[in-house]
């Protein structure tokens, strides 16, 4: 796998690129069979901030068909991201009446739970190049996902593009679009703005939902940083350009633990319906002095990054010459991370994962098995390592068994914690 490096930012086009932090050489997420003979390759995962328009962004881009044709996080698997992705669509829908006339697209739409939160008999259109979501058609609109049924859909294993969109939908605009997790995935999110501007209605909503950099950075949520991800971004970055294409904001949230994720409310600025919320100026009046100040936010999470690092691993080395075992819960891109970052993967057990089609598989390049939730209690094992506060809530109520046993947790972020 060959890595790509930008020479300009990829929203402005600017040549002004500073270092922002750099973690190294890393595998790109992924699972493996431990038979395979090939060896996974290292790329770097690095980030630099354009000092003209603030955007924070990876230096180099991996190729986006190895981390997106097969895809190891699904929706569908844990009940909390389902009702996460359903808030979304109910939260589109008190803005925007949607009907059997009009249409909701959903690019990067997984394994299309998102989708089965609107009404039946609303047409749908989800995108998304993942081929192992065990998504098969069983009629001209219907649709089944492990068992899952999603009727009057069409599902497209692509990724987005206005050419696929119009063979669909023609000039036809949609009425709710949303982007849950994927507009920092876009090489070219300037494009990508103006496509939404194409497509939606005028009296359309369009739904993007990100990580929030701002929070990530002040609470240590180093777990947001991957391959996959190539932008990060700030409220007023984000609204200023799509601005520029025709698109005004009308809401914004700060949702999810330490207000980790930002979802924000888009309409046409010369026929949209809704009026702006007071929340609006609020978040941006919040990061009025931002960019001046972004650098030394950086610096600032580069400190308390050594910090929390020194603590985490001095609590799992010391329980492990305690002789006690510590595995982590779910196999995701944050947690490869966070293992690859902080140097843990020897003292890691295994990882228990939700999803049995990883069980029996590496994490890639880290040769830290996944398994079943029903494990760890199996290998007797004492500790479990989580990413956040809230990741450990889902864990306790899927790791029943090890919690019965008296087993603790770990939690990394914002600051290392057995609970």
């Amino acid at each position: 796998m060959a890595s790509k490096k930008i020479e300009k930012c990829r929203l402005c086009g600017s040549d002004q690129l500073v270092k922002a932090i750099d973690f190294g050489e890393q595998y790109v997420m992924g699972v493996s069979n431990p038979s395979d003979q090939a060896q996974p390759t290292k790329e770097p995962l690095s980030l630099v901030l354009c000092t003209n328009c603030s955007l924070v962004q990876l230096i180099y881009s991996v190729d986006p068909d190895s981390v997106f044709h097969q895809y190891w996080q699904r929706s569908g698997r844990s009940e909390k991201h389902r009702e996460f992705l359903h808030q979304v669509v109910r939260e589109a829908i008190k803005h925007t009446t949607i009907t059997f006339k009009d249409c909701a697209v959903d690019i990067g739409c997984n394994d299309a739970v998102l989708l089965e939160a609107y009404p039946p008999e609303v047409p749908k259109i989800g995108f998304d190049p993942a081929r192992n979501m065990g998504i098969k058609r069983t009629s001209f609109d219907t649709w089944t996902i492990e068992g899952r049924e999603l009727r009057n859909a069409e599902l497209i294993t692509q990724y987005f593009s206005l050419p696929r969109y119009k063979l669909e939908r023609e000039e036809e605009k949609t009425k709710i679009i949303t982007t849950v997790d994927v507009f920092p995935d876009m090489e070219d999110p300037k494009q990508f703005i103006k496509d939404m501007a194409e497509i939606l209605h005028p009296r359309g909503t369009w739904v993007n939902q990100m990580p929030y950099l701002p929070s990530a950075l002040k609470n240590n949520q180093l777990n947001i940083f991957s391959h996959e991800s190539l932008t990060y971004w700030n409220f007023q970055t984000f609204r200023k350009e799509c601005r520029n294409a025709g698109l005004d904001v009308y809401d914004v949230q700060l949702v999810g633990d330490n207000d980790s994720i930002i979802r924000v409310f888009l309409q046409q600025r010369k026929t949209g319906l809704n009026h702006t919320s007071p929340s609006v100026s609020a978040l941006a009046k919040k990061e009025a002095s931002l960019k001046k100040t972004m650098p030394g936010l950086f610096a600032q999470f580069g400190e308390s990054l050594a910090i929390n690092r020194a603590n985490l691993k001095d609590i799992i080395t010391r329980s492990a010459s305690a002789g006690k075992k510590t595995f982590a819960f779910d196999a995701t891109a944050g947690m490869s991370a966070l293992i690859q970052t902080y140097g843990l993967a020897a003292y890691i057990l295994c990882v228990a994962d939700r999803d049995d089609q990883k069980w029996g598989k590496n994490i890639s390049g880290l040769a830290v098995p996944i398994v079943s939730p029903d494990d760890p209690v199996k290998m007797s094992a004492d500790f479990c390592l989580v990413e956040t506060k809230a990741s450990l809530e889902e864990a306790a109520s899927l790791l029943k068994g090890f919690v019965s046993k008296g087993g603790k947790f770990i939690t990394a972020m914002p600051e290392s914690l057995i609970t």
